[in-house]
């Protein structure tokens, strides 16, 4: 049994794809598995994924026969996974080299915090750092922020819109099994919705710190969600589904 278990759900990332990788095996915190899950990709993304896996043993390879969508191979990781942890993780991002290490040790001190999380860099098609994503609690911005476990109130924010840059958690893997699967309706905000979900059987504690670069490129799902003004749903979506919730607990 390993300590985390790093999922990287991939669909046609060969451009991308080795950086991510490698920055996730370069950690300084060693006791843990990648597990790449191929959405039947169309380029070299197997090759490059065998080439590593035949020089470092803690990647384990799957491939989607068909393109399933990242929420369901998020699931299929998840359910492979031999970890005490969680980590999903883009197959275009990079991971600082401290995050698991960092992250893991609160999940480790803090026997009621199932999930943590940290702020992240935004980056540019070339991974190069443009600007600092600080998770904002209550819509005003601050100059300092304070390691803690989050209150309701902060949390409340959370219902409102995705404040958690969704590469940035690490998830108490007990506590995804017990909530269920990440919601494969959803091709965007499955993140936030599993976040949502989290917050309410869990702590949440905060690292003021950036975990990761967030790749942001012009061909991504979010550019292409922006420019086409589909947000909206997706976001209706997952408020939708937080008003079912409310409605059962109420009965």
């Amino acid at each position: 049994m390993v300590k985390i278990s790093v999922i990287m759900p991939v669909y046609n990332s060969e451009k991308h794809l080795l950086k991510a990788m490698n920055s996730v095996l370069n950690q300084t915190f060693d006791d843990f598995e990648l597990i790449v899950v191929n959405d039947g990709s169309t380029d070299s993304t197997e090759k490059i994924v065998k080439r590593l896996l035949a020089h470092d043993k803690r990647i384990k390879y799957i491939c989607n026969k068909i393109n399933r969508g990242k929420s369901h191979s998020n699931n299929i990781g998840i359910r492979n996974a031999k970890g005490e942890y969680i980590q999903i993780f883009d197959s275009d991002d990079i991971m600082i080299n401290y995050k698991l290490e960092i992250q893991s040790k609160i999940l480790d001190k803090y026997d009621k915090v199932g999930l943590v999380v940290s702020d992240a860099f935004f980056g540019d098609d070339k991974g190069r750092i443009t600007t600092y994503w600080s998770i904002e609690f209550s819509g005003k911005k601050k100059k300092r922020r304070t390691e803690q476990i989050l209150p309701d109130s902060s949390l409340k924010l959370l219902q409102k819109t995705h404040i958690f840059p969704p590469c940035g958690s690490l998830y108490r893997k007990a506590l995804l099994e017990q909530i269920g699967d990440f919601d494969e309706r959803l091709t965007m905000a499955e993140d936030w919705d599993m976040h949502l979900r989290l917050s309410e059987v869990t702590k949440v504690y905060y690292l003021p710190l950036p975990a990761y670069i967030y790749r942001v490129r012009q061909d991504s799902l979010f550019h292409s969600i922006e420019k086409k003004g589909k947000k909206k749903f997706y976001d209706d979506i997952v408020r939708e589904k937080m008003r079912e919730r409310k409605k059962l607990k109420n009965r």
